[in-house]
């Protein structure tokens, strides 16, 4: 461990005790009673050790009193919830951790001996400015709102990444400037405050070991592995594009999700025209668990999936094989060492686009209980597949009106299968030449000849010619003598019998 990890630092640190000892003092100066007693036997015991008062700069001296330091840090350090908390003693922002709980030990040694503690993504430029930043607010009360998200990536046994959310408590924490320091104004606090990225600025106001940094602080570590993963499948979906390997790229997402280390992702397209599925057409590599060698299929418990809209979990496929042996579905999976499964529909505006399908090779491991887990992620994974479906079929659609001539909605579908195959043998990088599409043994019950859009040509023809002919009247009847026009209009008019009247 070491305080000096960055190459310069605005404050010169001590890691002391010296807060908390002084008020072991008040409650032992309180009088009788436990609590006191208590106070006055730790006291005894740290007298003779200046150092755990005065501070250190190195931290590895203080592990020769770890067991004192546990005992002074009890009340903040509970031992009912050594098993339960993970927290320890570091120094805000630096990679220091002493006086571990029960729990945070267990999590760092799973982690292995390689294994080196260290916030993500924490650079000396963002420790520099930050820790100027704490000091403004603490001495200056500038309000600077610096914080921003702290995480440990730390990998457990089974080798699966966890993610810690990082919180820190200063409450037993002194700043003090030293000769080095220079005063800052309010005037000062402005130009710093739109200046984040200008580190020389920074260094000016605040000197290397300008301050002095004496005390501890707590680190609390939360557990953010779900909401950290969400976040991460969110980017890598939003950054997917058509031919991407976006099975690789969600299969660690779904592994942090879930816990397990042998989990595996699969997804089968759902063709409405047909009603079958078949392999995964918008992204290549996205291989099916439950097709295997079948390239498409038309199957009633997948249809019933899909048409309900809602995940169907098998925790024990064993089992169910065993009580139904001619399951052609479970059998398939059975094959391939699959023991537990959860299937989810991805559908979209009511368009179906298939079903995810998420496989285990141990019994129990996926269940009804985890399967409700993909409400948090389905959004994410529904809204990136349908990019991709919808680029799909636009490359489709472009490749028939080049290739082909035009083609009645009717028998579309026999098109379409085969511009796919040449979109996925040119996705492969193979050679593929497109077929004429004909249709063997077909009856006609009704024939129609039409050429394309006449009936539109048709009807603006015959609405153009009454333009042109109601034009060609306007004209004449303005040429007309007024009593010639009335004349003509009372002949035009129908006949209408007047009542006869006498002179």
């Amino acid at each position: 461990m070491d305080l000096k990890r960055y190459n310069d630092s605005p404050v010169r640190t001590r890691i002391s005790f010296h807060v908390i000892i002084e008020r072991l003092k008040k409650v032992a100066e309180e009088g009788a009673g436990f609590r006191s007693e208590r106070a006055r036997q730790v006291l005894t015991r740290v007298a003779p050790h200046n150092v755990l008062y005065h501070g250190t700069t190195d931290p590895d001296i203080l592990i020769e009193h770890e067991d004192l330091i546990a005992e002074i840090l009890a009340d903040i350090f509970p031992a009912m919830l050594s098993d339960n908390e993970i927290k320890g003693i570091t120094v805000p922002f630096q990679n220091i951790l002493l006086n571990p709980t029960n729990r945070l030990q267990r999590i760092l040694q799973e982690a292995g001996s390689d294994f080196n503690l260290a916030i993500r993504g924490y650079n000396h430029h963002q420790f520099y400015v930050n820790t100027c930043c704490l000091i403004l607010n603490t001495h200056y009360g500038a309000n600077f709102n610096f914080n921003r998200s702290l995480f440990y990536d730390i990998p457990n046994a089974q080798g699966i990444m966890k993610h810690y959310r990082i919180l820190y408590n200063t409450d037993f924490m002194e700043l003090s400037p030293t000769d080095k320091a220079v005063d800052i104004t309010s005037r000062d606090i402005e130009i710093l405050r739109d200046n984040f990225d200008n580190l020389e600025l920074w260094k000016k106001y605040f000197p290397e070991d300008s301050w002095n940094y004496k005390g501890f602080a707590i680190v609390n570590l939360f557990d953010a592995t779900l909401e950290n993963a969400v976040s991460a499948l969110k980017g890598t979906l939003l950054g997917s594009g058509y031919g991407t390997d976006l099975q690789c790229r969600m299969l660690q997402v779904f592994r942090s999700v879930y816990r397990i280390p042998d989990l595996d992702i699969g997804f089968a397209s759902f063709d409405k025209a047909e009603n079958k599925f078949s392999f995964n057409t918008f992204s290549p590599g996205f291989k099916s668990y439950l097709l295997k060698d079948e390239k498409e299929e038309e199957c009633i418990v997948l249809l019933k999936l899909v048409q309900q809209q809602k995940y169907v979990a098998i925790s024990n496929i064993a089992q169910l094989l065993y009580e139904e042996p001619g399951n052609g579905m479970l059998r398939r999976l059975a094959d391939q060492g699959i023991q537990s499964i959860i299937l989810s529909p991805v559908v979209k505006n009511g368009h179906q686009l298939g079903i995810i399908e998420l496989v285990s090779s141990k019994t129990g491991e996926l269940n009804s209980i985890n399967a409700n887990q993909l409400e948090i992620m389905m959004p994410y994974i529904t809204d990136a597949f349908e990019r991709q479906y919808n680029f799909m079929q636009s490359q489709i659609q472009a490749l028939i009106q080049n290739e082909y001539t035009t083609i009645h909605p009717s028998v579309c579908w026999k098109f379409r299968k085969e511009a796919l195959r040449a979109l996925l043998a040119r996705a492969a990088q193979s050679e593929y030449t497109l077929k004429s599409v004909r249709f063997s043994a077909v009856t006609p019950l009704y024939g129609q000849i039409d050429v394309k859009g006449s009936s539109d040509k048709r009807n603006s023809s015959v609405q153009l010619d009454l333009l042109v002919q109601l034009i060609a009247v306007v004209r004449l009847l303005h040429h007309l003598p007024a009593d010639l026009l009335m004349i003509s209009i009372l002949k035009s008019a129908p006949c209408k019998k007047w009542p006869m009247t006498r002179a």
